[in-house]
Protein backbone atom coordinates (compact mmCIF):
# COMPACT_ATOMS: atom_id res chain seq x y z
CA UNK A 1 0.00 0.00 0.00
CA UNK A 2 1.49 3.37 -1.02
CA UNK A 3 1.71 6.48 1.15
CA UNK A 4 -1.41 8.10 -0.38
CA UNK A 5 -3.52 5.00 0.18
CA UNK A 6 -2.43 4.77 3.81
CA UNK A 7 -3.34 8.43 4.44
CA UNK A 8 -6.75 7.92 2.81
CA UNK A 9 -7.41 4.80 4.87
CA UNK A 10 -6.52 6.55 8.12
CA UNK A 11 -8.71 9.53 7.21
CA UNK A 12 -11.69 7.29 6.48
CA UNK A 13 -11.17 5.44 9.77
CA UNK A 14 -11.09 8.70 11.73
CA UNK A 15 -14.21 9.95 9.95
CA UNK A 16 -16.09 6.73 10.82
CA UNK A 17 -15.03 6.95 14.47
CA UNK A 18 -16.21 10.55 14.73
CA UNK A 19 -19.51 9.71 13.02
CA UNK A 20 -20.10 6.76 15.35
CA UNK A 21 -19.31 8.92 18.38
CA UNK A 22 -21.79 11.59 17.25
CA UNK A 23 -24.43 8.94 16.58
CA UNK A 24 -24.02 7.56 20.11
CA UNK A 25 -24.69 11.03 21.49
CA UNK A 26 -27.97 11.45 19.61
CA UNK A 27 -31.09 11.41 21.72
CA UNK A 28 -34.64 10.86 20.48
CA UNK A 29 -35.91 14.09 22.04
CA UNK A 30 -34.78 16.43 19.26
CA UNK A 31 -34.01 14.20 16.31
CA UNK A 32 -37.13 12.13 15.78
CA UNK A 33 -39.52 14.77 14.48
CA UNK A 34 -40.61 12.66 11.53
CA UNK A 35 -41.28 9.64 13.74
CA UNK A 36 -43.36 11.68 16.18
CA UNK A 37 -45.36 13.30 13.39
CA UNK A 38 -46.15 9.88 11.96
CA UNK A 39 -47.53 8.79 15.35
CA UNK A 40 -49.83 11.78 15.86
CA UNK A 41 -53.56 11.57 15.13
CA UNK A 42 -53.91 14.44 12.68
CA UNK A 43 -57.67 13.88 12.45
CA UNK A 44 -58.03 15.23 15.98
CA UNK A 45 -58.22 19.06 15.88
CA UNK A 46 -56.76 19.44 19.38
CA UNK A 47 -53.71 17.36 18.45
CA UNK A 48 -53.31 19.35 15.26
CA UNK A 49 -53.63 22.70 17.05
CA UNK A 50 -51.17 21.91 19.84
CA UNK A 51 -48.49 20.58 17.53
CA UNK A 52 -48.96 23.32 14.96
CA UNK A 53 -49.30 26.28 17.33
CA UNK A 54 -47.14 25.25 20.30
CA UNK A 55 -44.89 22.41 19.13
CA UNK A 56 -46.47 20.10 21.73
CA UNK A 57 -47.08 16.49 20.66
CA UNK A 58 -50.18 14.97 22.32
CA UNK A 59 -49.37 11.30 21.87
CA UNK A 60 -51.79 8.43 22.38
CA UNK A 61 -49.46 6.32 20.21
CA UNK A 62 -45.84 6.33 21.28
CA UNK A 63 -42.70 4.32 21.91
CA UNK A 64 -42.15 4.51 25.66
CA UNK A 65 -38.43 3.80 25.34
CA UNK A 66 -37.85 6.52 22.74
CA UNK A 67 -40.34 9.06 24.07
CA UNK A 68 -39.86 9.01 27.84
CA UNK A 69 -37.63 6.20 29.17
CA UNK A 70 -34.19 7.42 28.11
CA UNK A 71 -31.21 9.59 29.10
CA UNK A 72 -31.18 8.77 32.83
CA UNK A 73 -27.87 9.50 34.51
CA UNK A 74 -28.76 8.13 37.94
CA UNK A 75 -29.35 4.46 38.68
CA UNK A 76 -32.45 5.06 40.82
CA UNK A 77 -34.15 6.99 37.99
CA UNK A 78 -33.30 4.30 35.47
CA UNK A 79 -34.71 1.63 37.79
CA UNK A 80 -37.83 3.65 38.61
CA UNK A 81 -38.79 4.23 34.98
CA UNK A 82 -37.79 0.76 33.84
CA UNK A 83 -40.26 -0.80 36.29
CA UNK A 84 -43.10 1.54 35.35
CA UNK A 85 -45.98 0.04 33.37
CA UNK A 86 -47.38 2.35 30.70
CA UNK A 87 -50.44 1.23 28.77
CA UNK A 88 -51.87 2.32 25.43
CA UNK A 89 -55.36 3.26 24.38
CA UNK A 90 -56.58 1.12 21.50
CA UNK A 91 -59.92 2.69 20.57
CA UNK A 92 -59.97 6.07 18.82
CA UNK A 93 -63.05 7.09 20.80
CA UNK A 94 -61.13 6.55 24.04
CA UNK A 95 -58.17 8.52 22.72
CA UNK A 96 -60.38 11.42 21.60
CA UNK A 97 -62.20 11.46 24.94
CA UNK A 98 -58.94 11.57 26.91
CA UNK A 99 -57.56 14.40 24.76
CA UNK A 100 -60.80 16.35 25.27
CA UNK A 101 -60.49 15.93 29.05
CA UNK A 102 -56.92 17.18 28.97
CA UNK A 103 -57.85 20.17 26.82
CA UNK A 104 -61.00 21.22 28.68
CA UNK A 105 -60.11 20.35 32.28
CA UNK A 106 -56.36 21.13 32.40
CA UNK A 107 -55.07 23.09 29.40
CA UNK A 108 -57.92 25.60 29.52
CA UNK A 109 -56.26 27.39 32.43
CA UNK A 110 -53.20 28.27 30.33
CA UNK A 111 -54.19 31.30 28.26
CA UNK A 112 -52.50 32.71 25.16
CA UNK A 113 -53.94 36.05 26.22
CA UNK A 114 -55.05 36.84 29.77
CA UNK A 115 -56.57 40.09 30.97
CA UNK A 116 -56.43 40.95 34.65
CA UNK A 117 -57.00 44.31 36.35
CA UNK A 118 -56.69 46.22 33.09
CA UNK A 119 -53.45 44.51 32.04
CA UNK A 120 -53.20 42.04 29.16
CA UNK A 121 -50.58 39.32 29.45
CA UNK A 122 -49.15 37.38 26.48
CA UNK A 123 -46.83 34.83 28.03
CA UNK A 124 -46.92 32.01 25.42
CA UNK A 125 -46.78 29.60 28.35
CA UNK A 126 -47.80 26.56 26.29
CA UNK A 127 -45.25 27.33 23.60
CA UNK A 128 -42.41 28.17 25.99
CA UNK A 129 -42.96 25.92 28.97
CA UNK A 130 -45.07 22.88 28.04
CA UNK A 131 -43.07 19.68 27.45
CA UNK A 132 -42.51 18.80 23.81
CA UNK A 133 -44.30 15.51 24.36
CA UNK A 134 -47.30 14.60 26.51
CA UNK A 135 -48.00 10.88 26.48
CA UNK A 136 -51.65 9.97 27.13
CA UNK A 137 -52.32 6.50 28.49
CA UNK A 138 -54.99 4.40 30.19
CA UNK A 139 -52.57 2.61 32.53
CA UNK A 140 -49.73 4.05 34.58
CA UNK A 141 -48.47 1.81 37.35
CA UNK A 142 -45.41 2.49 39.48
CA UNK A 143 -43.61 0.24 41.93
CA UNK A 144 -41.58 1.07 45.00
CA UNK A 145 -39.49 4.17 45.70
CA UNK A 146 -42.19 6.44 44.28
CA UNK A 147 -41.10 10.01 43.69
CA UNK A 148 -41.88 12.90 41.41
CA UNK A 149 -44.07 15.98 41.37
CA UNK A 150 -47.27 13.94 41.69
CA UNK A 151 -46.34 13.09 45.30
CA UNK A 152 -46.13 16.78 46.28
CA UNK A 153 -49.80 17.59 45.78
CA UNK A 154 -52.75 17.02 48.08
CA UNK A 155 -54.36 15.36 45.04
CA UNK A 156 -51.73 12.61 44.88
CA UNK A 157 -53.13 9.14 44.15
CA UNK A 158 -52.28 7.72 47.58
CA UNK A 159 -50.04 8.25 50.58
CA UNK A 160 -47.37 5.92 49.20
CA UNK A 161 -47.97 6.53 45.49
CA UNK A 162 -47.43 2.83 44.76
CA UNK A 163 -49.74 1.31 42.15
CA UNK A 164 -51.92 3.17 39.68
CA UNK A 165 -51.05 6.84 39.45
CA UNK A 166 -52.30 9.87 37.51
CA UNK A 167 -49.15 11.42 36.16
CA UNK A 168 -45.36 11.18 36.03
CA UNK A 169 -42.78 13.45 34.49
CA UNK A 170 -39.11 13.75 33.64
CA UNK A 171 -37.02 16.03 31.43
CA UNK A 172 -38.12 14.12 28.33
CA UNK A 173 -41.91 14.27 28.65
CA UNK A 174 -44.98 14.10 30.85
CA UNK A 175 -47.16 10.98 30.85
CA UNK A 176 -50.76 11.22 32.08
CA UNK A 177 -53.20 8.45 32.94
CA UNK A 178 -56.71 9.31 31.73
CA UNK A 179 -58.31 5.89 31.96
CA UNK A 180 -62.04 6.48 31.46
CA UNK A 181 -63.19 4.13 34.22
CA UNK A 182 -61.10 5.95 36.81
CA UNK A 183 -62.30 9.38 35.68
CA UNK A 184 -65.95 8.34 35.77
CA UNK A 185 -65.97 6.96 39.31
CA UNK A 186 -67.23 10.29 40.65
CA UNK A 187 -66.95 14.06 40.11
CA UNK A 188 -64.58 14.14 43.09
CA UNK A 189 -62.26 11.60 41.45
CA UNK A 190 -62.33 13.56 38.20
CA UNK A 191 -61.33 16.71 40.11
CA UNK A 192 -58.56 14.88 41.95
CA UNK A 193 -57.00 13.53 38.75
CA UNK A 194 -57.24 16.69 36.65
CA UNK A 195 -56.06 18.99 39.46
CA UNK A 196 -53.11 16.71 40.12
CA UNK A 197 -52.14 16.94 36.45
CA UNK A 198 -52.61 20.73 36.53
CA UNK A 199 -50.23 20.99 39.48
CA UNK A 200 -47.63 18.84 37.73
CA UNK A 201 -47.90 20.88 34.51
CA UNK A 202 -47.25 24.15 36.39
CA UNK A 203 -44.47 22.94 38.69
CA UNK A 204 -42.82 21.02 35.84
CA UNK A 205 -42.32 24.38 34.11
CA UNK A 206 -41.09 26.04 37.31
CA UNK A 207 -38.50 23.31 37.82
CA UNK A 208 -37.29 22.96 34.23
CA UNK A 209 -37.15 26.67 33.37
CA UNK A 210 -36.42 28.10 36.82
CA UNK A 211 -39.58 30.18 36.93
CA UNK A 212 -38.98 30.55 40.67
CA UNK A 213 -36.88 33.57 39.72
CA UNK A 214 -40.08 35.27 38.53
CA UNK A 215 -41.55 35.15 42.04
CA UNK A 216 -40.85 38.53 43.70
CA UNK A 217 -38.29 38.61 46.51
CA UNK A 218 -41.02 39.89 48.83
CA UNK A 219 -42.64 36.44 48.72
CA UNK A 220 -39.58 34.83 50.30
CA UNK A 221 -38.92 37.57 52.86
CA UNK A 222 -41.17 36.31 55.66
CA UNK A 223 -39.85 32.73 55.70
CA UNK A 224 -36.28 33.32 54.50
CA UNK A 225 -34.73 32.99 58.00
CA UNK A 226 -36.18 29.49 58.35
CA UNK A 227 -35.65 27.84 54.96
CA UNK A 228 -33.89 24.48 55.15
CA UNK A 229 -33.32 24.60 58.92
CA UNK A 230 -34.39 21.92 61.36
CA UNK A 231 -37.09 22.90 63.81
CA UNK A 232 -35.13 21.88 66.90
CA UNK A 233 -32.32 24.20 65.74
CA UNK A 234 -34.73 27.12 65.45
CA UNK A 235 -36.13 26.34 68.87
CA UNK A 236 -32.65 26.33 70.36
CA UNK A 237 -31.78 29.60 68.59
CA UNK A 238 -34.90 31.18 70.08
CA UNK A 239 -33.96 29.93 73.55
CA UNK A 240 -36.96 27.61 73.65
CA UNK A 241 -37.13 24.09 74.96
CA UNK A 242 -37.07 21.49 72.23
CA UNK A 243 -40.57 20.27 71.50
CA UNK A 244 -41.51 16.82 70.29
CA UNK A 245 -44.11 18.24 67.95
CA UNK A 246 -45.22 21.51 66.40
CA UNK A 247 -48.92 22.13 65.86
CA UNK A 248 -50.02 23.28 62.43
CA UNK A 249 -51.29 26.57 63.83
CA UNK A 250 -47.85 27.20 65.35
CA UNK A 251 -46.23 26.26 62.03
CA UNK A 252 -48.26 28.90 60.19
CA UNK A 253 -47.90 31.57 62.87
CA UNK A 254 -44.18 31.08 63.48
CA UNK A 255 -42.74 30.18 60.09
CA UNK A 256 -45.36 31.88 57.87
CA UNK A 257 -45.80 28.85 55.64
CA UNK A 258 -48.99 27.19 54.41
CA UNK A 259 -49.85 23.88 56.07
CA UNK A 260 -51.65 21.23 54.03
CA UNK A 261 -52.37 17.54 54.45
CA UNK A 262 -49.09 16.67 52.67
CA UNK A 263 -46.92 19.60 53.73
CA UNK A 264 -45.12 19.85 56.00
CA UNK A 265 -46.09 16.34 57.12
CA UNK A 266 -48.55 13.51 56.66
CA UNK A 267 -49.08 13.44 60.41
CA UNK A 268 -52.27 15.43 60.99
CA UNK A 269 -51.59 15.65 64.75
CA UNK A 270 -48.33 17.52 64.53
CA UNK A 271 -44.81 17.40 63.18
CA UNK A 272 -41.65 15.91 64.63
CA UNK A 273 -39.31 18.57 65.91
CA UNK A 274 -36.42 17.01 63.98
CA UNK A 275 -38.13 17.76 60.65
CA UNK A 276 -36.71 20.41 58.35
CA UNK A 277 -38.41 23.55 57.14
CA UNK A 278 -38.90 23.34 53.35
CA UNK A 279 -36.56 25.33 51.14
CA UNK A 280 -37.63 28.36 49.11
CA UNK A 281 -38.64 26.36 46.03
CA UNK A 282 -40.76 23.94 48.00
CA UNK A 283 -42.43 26.91 49.69
CA UNK A 284 -43.51 28.17 46.25
CA UNK A 285 -44.81 24.72 45.27
CA UNK A 286 -46.85 24.33 48.46
CA UNK A 287 -48.52 27.67 47.78
CA UNK A 288 -49.26 26.72 44.16
CA UNK A 289 -50.83 23.47 45.32
CA UNK A 290 -52.86 25.27 47.96
CA UNK A 291 -54.12 27.75 45.38
CA UNK A 292 -55.37 24.89 43.19
CA UNK A 293 -56.99 22.97 46.03
CA UNK A 294 -57.33 24.89 49.31
CA UNK A 295 -57.99 22.69 52.31
CA UNK A 296 -59.99 23.65 55.36
CA UNK A 297 -57.67 22.38 58.07
CA UNK A 298 -56.05 24.01 61.07
CA UNK A 299 -53.68 26.64 59.78
CA UNK A 300 -55.09 26.73 56.26
CA UNK A 301 -58.20 28.25 54.71
CA UNK A 302 -60.97 29.66 56.90
CA UNK A 303 -64.43 30.86 55.90
CA UNK A 304 -65.58 33.57 58.27
CA UNK A 305 -67.15 36.85 57.25
CA UNK A 306 -65.03 38.94 59.63
CA UNK A 307 -61.64 37.37 58.91
CA UNK A 308 -59.36 40.14 57.54
CA UNK A 309 -57.30 37.63 55.57
CA UNK A 310 -58.10 34.61 53.46
CA UNK A 311 -55.86 32.27 55.42
CA UNK A 312 -56.28 31.55 59.08
CA UNK A 313 -53.82 32.79 61.70
CA UNK A 314 -51.12 34.32 59.50
CA UNK A 315 -51.55 37.47 57.39
CA UNK A 316 -48.05 36.79 56.05
CA UNK A 317 -49.38 33.67 54.32
CA UNK A 318 -52.08 35.72 52.62
CA UNK A 319 -49.48 38.13 51.29
CA UNK A 320 -47.35 35.25 50.03
CA UNK A 321 -50.36 33.72 48.28
CA UNK A 322 -51.06 37.09 46.64
CA UNK A 323 -47.55 37.10 45.17
CA UNK A 324 -47.96 33.54 43.90
CA UNK A 325 -51.26 34.44 42.25
CA UNK A 326 -49.74 37.51 40.59
CA UNK A 327 -46.79 35.49 39.30
CA UNK A 328 -49.04 32.84 37.75
CA UNK A 329 -51.28 35.49 36.21
CA UNK A 330 -48.29 37.16 34.54
CA UNK A 331 -47.42 33.73 33.13
CA UNK A 332 -50.86 33.57 31.54
CA UNK A 333 -52.35 31.10 34.04
CA UNK A 334 -55.99 31.87 34.83
CA UNK A 335 -55.86 31.89 38.62
CA UNK A 336 -59.36 33.33 38.90
CA UNK A 337 -60.74 30.27 37.11
CA UNK A 338 -58.56 27.80 39.02
CA UNK A 339 -59.22 28.94 42.59
CA UNK A 340 -62.46 27.55 44.07
CA UNK A 341 -62.28 30.04 46.96
CA UNK A 342 -64.41 33.20 46.42
CA UNK A 343 -62.69 34.94 49.33
CA UNK A 344 -59.29 34.38 47.78
CA UNK A 345 -60.45 35.51 44.34
CA UNK A 346 -61.76 38.71 45.89
CA UNK A 347 -58.52 39.21 47.81
CA UNK A 348 -56.23 38.95 44.77
CA UNK A 349 -58.52 40.97 42.50
CA UNK A 350 -59.05 43.90 44.87
CA UNK A 351 -55.64 44.29 46.53
CA UNK A 352 -53.05 46.32 44.66
CA UNK A 353 -49.28 46.23 45.04
CA UNK A 354 -49.55 49.37 47.15
CA UNK A 355 -52.05 47.64 49.45
CA UNK A 356 -49.73 44.66 49.83
CA UNK A 357 -46.75 46.93 50.53
CA UNK A 358 -48.70 48.69 53.28
CA UNK A 359 -49.74 45.37 54.83
CA UNK A 360 -46.17 44.13 54.66
CA UNK A 361 -44.74 47.26 56.30
CA UNK A 362 -47.20 46.89 59.15
CA UNK A 363 -46.02 43.34 59.76
CA UNK A 364 -42.27 43.98 59.66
Amino acid sequence: MNRTSIILAISMLLFCCIACEDEDELSPSGLDTDRVQDLLDWSNPVVKKYYGDYGVALMTDFDENLDIKFNFYESWANSFWKKMEIGKMERKSECDSAITVLDTAVFRYFKDELEFQGEVYHSDFKKKYFPNKILITNKLIVGSDVSGLIMQTVNRPSKTGVGSTFCQSNDNAIVVNLESGMLNISPEKFEQVTKAILYVMIVYAFDKYDLYSMVPDAFYEFSKPYYGKRIYQLQEEAGEEKSHAVARSEWVETYHMIATSVAPTDNMNGMLAESSIPDARRDVCICIDHLINPETIDGARVETENAPFVYQLSPQCSIKMWYIAQTLIKLGIDVMAISPDPNFRKFISTRTQEDIDDLTNNLL
